[in-house]
């Protein structure tokens, strides 16, 4: 080997290294310019973040993940009703049919605005738009919301996960962290006796709540 030759391949790596960070700096460049572009667009700044690589969604309720639009038309599948106001999703009567006043209209038959008034009580969307924000703070209509989605949200949870996986992979997520407790677990815990609860009190506690805990 010459010493010329010798001296191009050592020098290899240090040019290649070179060139990629060239690369990545033009990148940077572009990328940072096409953001000042659009940065007074919210439409477009919309699209462009979501599809930006992201690291991870931490410490997310699975049940108020989901989209409104989906558990609508999850509870039409299940024969679900609306309640008196029309603006939550109520589990079926024992007779199976829903009264007439309180069923889920089918998609696409022109009553479009009963959705659009469900997906804005079971969401913020309503509340982003104005809607009844000068009567409900944007906290109270976030966690108002649960309550509306609950019943077919506790039905759900299978659906509820494939969503979500579809939402965070959508959204360019290389990590998701959820936070969910099954409907059991739930179960047990609305019905755990109500009173204070001190240290001295946790052993017999524990004591009387361990059979519907194995249970599970």
């Amino acid at each position: 080997m010459t010493a010329a030759l010798a001296i191009a391949v050592a020098a290899a790596p240090a040019n290649f290294a070179f060139a990629r960070q060239a690369a990545h700096a033009s990148q940077e460049a572009q990328v940072a310019a096409r953001f000042d572009t659009i940065a007074n667009d919210p439409l477009q700044l919309r699209l462009f973040l979501r599809e930006m690589p992201k690291g991870g969604d931490l410490h997310n309720h699975l049940s108020g993940a989901i989209y409104a639009e989906d558990y609508i038309g999850w509870a039409r599948e299940a024969g679900f009703c609306t309640d008196e106001t029309g603006t939550a999703l109520r589990a079926p009567p024992a007779s199976g049919t829903c009264a007439k006043d309180r069923a889920l209209p089918a998609p696409g038959d022109g009553e479009g605005s009963s959705d659009s008034r469900l997906i804005d009580a079971m969401s913020t969307r309503g509340q982003q738009q104005g809607v009844g924000a000068n009567e409900i703070s944007g906290h109270d209509r976030f966690f108002g919301s649960f309550e509306r989605f609950g019943p077919i949200a506790g039905r759900s949870v299978g659906r509820s996960l494939a969503a979500e996986r579809r939402i965070a992979a959508g959204d360019r997520l290389s990590y998701l962290e959820l936070d969910h407790d099954p409907n059991t677990l739930t179960r047990l815990l609305a019905a755990a006796p109500e009173g204070p609860l001190d240290e001295a009190g946790l052993a017999a506690r524990f004591a009387q709540e361990l059979p519907a805990i194995a249970a599970l």
